[in-house]
Protein backbone atom coordinates (compact mmCIF):
# COMPACT_ATOMS: atom_id res chain seq x y z
CA UNK A 1 0.00 0.00 0.00
CA UNK A 2 2.89 2.42 0.81
CA UNK A 3 4.27 3.11 -2.79
CA UNK A 4 0.38 3.63 -3.96
CA UNK A 5 0.01 6.07 -0.92
CA UNK A 6 3.21 7.96 -1.75
CA UNK A 7 2.38 7.78 -5.88
CA UNK A 8 -0.90 9.34 -5.04
CA UNK A 9 0.55 12.01 -2.49
CA UNK A 10 -1.23 10.98 0.33
CA UNK A 11 1.59 10.03 2.89
CA UNK A 12 0.71 13.07 5.09
CA UNK A 13 -3.45 11.16 5.69
CA UNK A 14 -1.75 8.73 7.57
CA UNK A 15 1.19 10.74 9.05
CA UNK A 16 -0.94 13.75 10.58
CA UNK A 17 -4.43 14.74 11.55
CA UNK A 18 -7.60 15.95 9.79
CA UNK A 19 -7.43 19.22 8.14
CA UNK A 20 -9.76 21.96 9.85
CA UNK A 21 -13.13 22.36 8.20
CA UNK A 22 -13.59 26.20 9.53
CA UNK A 23 -9.85 28.63 9.52
CA UNK A 24 -9.93 32.12 11.52
CA UNK A 25 -9.45 34.49 8.57
CA UNK A 26 -8.99 38.06 10.33
CA UNK A 27 -10.49 37.13 13.72
CA UNK A 28 -13.84 35.47 12.31
CA UNK A 29 -14.32 31.88 11.33
CA UNK A 30 -14.44 30.64 7.78
CA UNK A 31 -15.25 27.69 5.70
CA UNK A 32 -11.69 25.73 4.97
CA UNK A 33 -11.70 25.95 1.19
CA UNK A 34 -9.33 22.47 1.09
CA UNK A 35 -11.29 20.76 3.66
CA UNK A 36 -13.50 19.24 1.02
CA UNK A 37 -10.42 18.18 -0.70
CA UNK A 38 -8.62 16.36 2.59
CA UNK A 39 -12.37 14.94 3.00
CA UNK A 40 -12.52 13.62 -0.62
CA UNK A 41 -8.48 11.97 -0.26
CA UNK A 42 -9.07 10.31 2.66
CA UNK A 43 -12.67 8.68 2.20
CA UNK A 44 -10.53 7.61 -0.71
CA UNK A 45 -7.52 6.73 0.96
CA UNK A 46 -9.78 5.05 3.56
CA UNK A 47 -11.43 3.31 0.90
CA UNK A 48 -8.27 1.49 -0.14
CA UNK A 49 -7.27 0.30 3.59
CA UNK A 50 -10.15 -1.32 4.61
CA UNK A 51 -10.32 -2.86 1.00
CA UNK A 52 -6.95 -4.76 1.40
CA UNK A 53 -7.69 -5.72 5.07
CA UNK A 54 -9.03 -9.52 6.07
CA UNK A 55 -11.72 -9.81 8.82
CA UNK A 56 -9.23 -10.20 11.42
CA UNK A 57 -8.16 -6.87 10.55
CA UNK A 58 -11.23 -4.72 9.78
CA UNK A 59 -11.98 -6.14 13.24
CA UNK A 60 -9.15 -4.55 14.65
CA UNK A 61 -10.86 -0.77 13.15
CA UNK A 62 -14.07 -0.42 14.01
CA UNK A 63 -15.02 2.70 14.96
CA UNK A 64 -11.98 4.28 13.01
CA UNK A 65 -13.47 7.30 11.05
CA UNK A 66 -10.45 8.46 8.76
CA UNK A 67 -7.47 6.94 7.05
CA UNK A 68 -4.89 8.23 10.29
CA UNK A 69 -6.60 6.37 12.60
CA UNK A 70 -7.14 3.28 10.51
CA UNK A 71 -3.36 3.41 10.38
CA UNK A 72 -2.51 3.91 13.72
CA UNK A 73 -4.80 1.23 15.19
CA UNK A 74 -2.75 -1.48 12.98
CA UNK A 75 0.48 0.11 13.69
CA UNK A 76 -0.27 -0.72 17.23
CA UNK A 77 -1.86 -3.56 17.05
CA UNK A 78 1.16 -4.96 14.80
CA UNK A 79 4.17 -3.49 15.50
CA UNK A 80 4.84 -5.76 18.71
CA UNK A 81 3.84 -8.75 16.62
CA UNK A 82 6.41 -6.66 13.84
CA UNK A 83 9.46 -7.06 16.01
CA UNK A 84 8.94 -10.43 17.46
CA UNK A 85 8.78 -11.47 14.15
CA UNK A 86 12.27 -9.13 12.70
CA UNK A 87 14.15 -11.19 15.76
CA UNK A 88 12.87 -14.71 14.50
CA UNK A 89 14.17 -13.71 11.20
CA UNK A 90 17.77 -12.28 12.03
CA UNK A 91 17.76 -15.69 14.27
CA UNK A 92 17.41 -17.78 10.98
CA UNK A 93 20.04 -16.09 9.35
CA UNK A 94 22.28 -17.26 11.75
CA UNK A 95 21.62 -20.93 11.29
CA UNK A 96 24.64 -22.48 9.28
CA UNK A 97 24.33 -24.30 6.53
CA UNK A 98 24.44 -28.13 6.58
CA UNK A 99 27.17 -30.13 5.26
CA UNK A 100 24.93 -31.96 2.87
CA UNK A 101 22.61 -29.10 1.62
CA UNK A 102 23.43 -27.61 -1.93
CA UNK A 103 24.90 -23.83 -1.82
CA UNK A 104 21.87 -22.95 -4.05
CA UNK A 105 19.22 -24.00 -2.30
CA UNK A 106 20.64 -22.51 0.94
CA UNK A 107 21.17 -19.19 -0.78
CA UNK A 108 17.46 -19.30 -1.95
CA UNK A 109 16.69 -19.96 2.07
CA UNK A 110 18.62 -16.86 3.03
CA UNK A 111 17.23 -14.74 0.19
CA UNK A 112 14.16 -15.49 1.22
CA UNK A 113 14.22 -14.62 4.92
CA UNK A 114 15.98 -11.26 3.31
CA UNK A 115 12.78 -11.21 1.24
CA UNK A 116 10.79 -11.41 4.70
CA UNK A 117 12.70 -9.18 6.36
CA UNK A 118 12.08 -6.37 3.18
CA UNK A 119 7.81 -7.03 3.91
CA UNK A 120 8.19 -6.06 7.34
CA UNK A 121 9.88 -2.69 6.01
CA UNK A 122 13.36 -4.17 8.10
CA UNK A 123 15.57 -4.86 5.44
CA UNK A 124 19.47 -5.95 5.45
CA UNK A 125 21.44 -3.48 3.39
CA UNK A 126 23.16 -5.10 0.44
CA UNK A 127 26.70 -5.60 2.73
CA UNK A 128 25.19 -6.85 5.49
CA UNK A 129 23.45 -9.92 3.81
CA UNK A 130 27.38 -10.75 1.59
CA UNK A 131 28.80 -10.59 6.11
CA UNK A 132 25.96 -12.36 7.14
CA UNK A 133 25.79 -15.28 4.49
CA UNK A 134 29.64 -15.48 4.91
CA UNK A 135 29.29 -16.15 8.44
CA UNK A 136 26.78 -19.30 7.90
CA UNK A 137 28.37 -20.94 4.85
CA UNK A 138 30.49 -23.67 5.49
CA UNK A 139 33.93 -24.01 6.20
CA UNK A 140 34.67 -25.18 2.72
CA UNK A 141 34.04 -21.44 1.45
CA UNK A 142 36.59 -20.01 3.88
CA UNK A 143 39.02 -19.74 1.33
CA UNK A 144 37.20 -17.97 -1.27
CA UNK A 145 35.66 -15.49 1.68
CA UNK A 146 39.28 -14.91 2.48
CA UNK A 147 40.37 -13.69 -1.25
CA UNK A 148 36.77 -11.79 -1.52
CA UNK A 149 36.00 -9.91 1.71
CA UNK A 150 39.76 -9.66 3.30
CA UNK A 151 39.57 -6.09 1.65
CA UNK A 152 37.09 -3.51 -0.14
CA UNK A 153 36.16 -2.79 -2.54
CA UNK A 154 33.30 -5.66 -1.36
CA UNK A 155 30.89 -7.30 -3.47
CA UNK A 156 27.69 -7.38 -4.04
CA UNK A 157 25.04 -10.02 -2.46
CA UNK A 158 24.71 -11.00 -6.14
CA UNK A 159 28.09 -10.72 -7.13
CA UNK A 160 28.85 -12.35 -3.94
CA UNK A 161 25.99 -15.64 -4.04
CA UNK A 162 27.15 -15.87 -8.10
CA UNK A 163 30.84 -16.83 -6.26
CA UNK A 164 30.05 -19.10 -3.92
CA UNK A 165 28.12 -21.24 -6.63
CA UNK A 166 31.08 -21.36 -9.26
CA UNK A 167 33.61 -21.52 -6.05
CA UNK A 168 30.79 -24.93 -5.11
CA UNK A 169 31.54 -25.84 -8.56
CA UNK A 170 34.97 -25.72 -8.73
CA UNK A 171 35.31 -27.95 -5.47
CA UNK A 172 33.26 -30.49 -6.84
CA UNK A 173 35.25 -30.95 -9.71
CA UNK A 174 38.34 -31.18 -8.25
CA UNK A 175 37.02 -33.59 -5.82
CA UNK A 176 35.53 -35.76 -8.77
CA UNK A 177 39.05 -35.60 -10.69
CA UNK A 178 40.66 -36.47 -7.32
CA UNK A 179 38.84 -39.90 -7.21
CA UNK A 180 39.15 -40.12 -11.28
CA UNK A 181 43.11 -40.28 -10.13
CA UNK A 182 42.51 -42.65 -7.44
CA UNK A 183 45.64 -45.32 -8.01
CA UNK A 184 44.32 -48.49 -9.68
CA UNK A 185 45.50 -50.75 -7.54
CA UNK A 186 43.52 -49.09 -4.72
CA UNK A 187 40.23 -49.90 -6.80
CA UNK A 188 41.70 -53.41 -7.30
CA UNK A 189 41.97 -53.77 -3.25
CA UNK A 190 38.56 -52.27 -3.00
CA UNK A 191 36.76 -54.51 -5.24
CA UNK A 192 38.40 -57.81 -4.06
CA UNK A 193 37.78 -57.04 -0.93
CA UNK A 194 34.00 -56.79 -1.76
CA UNK A 195 34.27 -59.68 -3.55
CA UNK A 196 35.66 -61.42 -0.35
CA UNK A 197 33.45 -60.54 1.76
Amino acid sequence: MLPLIRSAQLMHHLEGGATKKYITKESKEEPNPNFDIWLNNDGLLTSWLLGTMNEEALSLVVGCDTASQIWKCLEEHYLGLTKEHELHLIGQLAIKKGDNEPIESFIRKFKGICDRLVAICKPLNDLDKVFQLSRVVATRYQPYNLAILSKAPYPTFNLYTTGLQNNERDLQAAEQESKDKEPAYSRVFVAQSGRSN
